[in-house]
């Protein structure tokens, strides 16, 4: 049976250092450039393209970036590409970048 306290754990630790990283690289674009407004979110659990969407939508989002992995093919087709579902449904501009 699979330790579910272990996997918590980990999961949370993961989450910590995903929002650690995130809020160390927005300071940084937020010294360079002052006149933006940049905001970091915590790292949410769910359909990544879906959340991504709906997190824009609320807070009003001018511009989503998103990596992409460059799948093609039948890797696309089986594992779908997030980047893909969130420029077709977002509520503003995307920026997608490899």
């Amino acid at each position: 049976t699979p330790d579910f306290q272990a996997l918590e754990t980990s999961n949370r630790d993961v989450r910590k250092k995903a929002l650690a990283q995130a809020e160390a690289l927005a300071e940084s674009l937020r010294r360079a450039n002052s006149n933006h407004r940049i905001d970091v979110e915590p790292v949410v659990l769910g359909n990544p393209a879906v959340e991504i969407v709906r997190l824009a939508d609320e807070q009003s989002a001018g511009l989503i970036v998103v990596g992409s992995q460059g799948r093609s093919g039948i890797e696309r087709f089986l594992l779908g590409s997030v980047s893909e579902r969130v420029l077709r449904h977002s509520p503003c501009s995307v920026l997608v970048v490899k």
